[in-house]
């Protein structure tokens, strides 16, 4: 077992991911957005990467993912996504039979407006 949870799911995650994110409320040609994920095996632990390309043509990453976990019931992990001091991006997940079902969350800590979105990766 890795990081205490059976191999199968585990491995079920492994590989590129790609999808679409929507923002709420809509940001100006930016949802939907396209968002590539890759998970793969580093050491005993999972790692892996995102890179988003908004519908205005505007790429952001890939970026390296940060306090990575998996957990019984989720994939949680965050991204540097809207950097430049600005914050952080909480991404959750779930693994269902469609794909990889998301949710993102940001506050911007300048002013404290909060942005959701929702995600949805199949395999490429």
């Amino acid at each position: 077992a890795i990081l205490g949870y059976s191999m199968p799911i585990f491995s079920a995650l492994l590989g590129a991911w790609q999808g679409e994110m929507r923002f709420y409320s809509q940001e100006a040609g930016q949802s939907p957005a396209t968002l590539h994920l890759v998970l793969k095996q580093a050491g005993t632990r999972l790692g892996g990467s995102v890179r988003i390309v908004f519908a205005n043509g505007q790429t952001e990453g890939p970026f390296l993912l940060e306090t990575l976990a998996v957990e019984p019931s989720r994939l949680r992990f965050s991204t540097p996504l809207l950097s430049k001091g600005r914050g952080k991006v909480e991404h959750e997940a779930v693994l269902t039979a469609e794909g990889l079902v998301g949710l993102a969350r940001y506050e911007n800590p300048r002013n404290h407006d909060r942005y959701v979105g929702t995600w949805k990766l199949h395999r490429p």
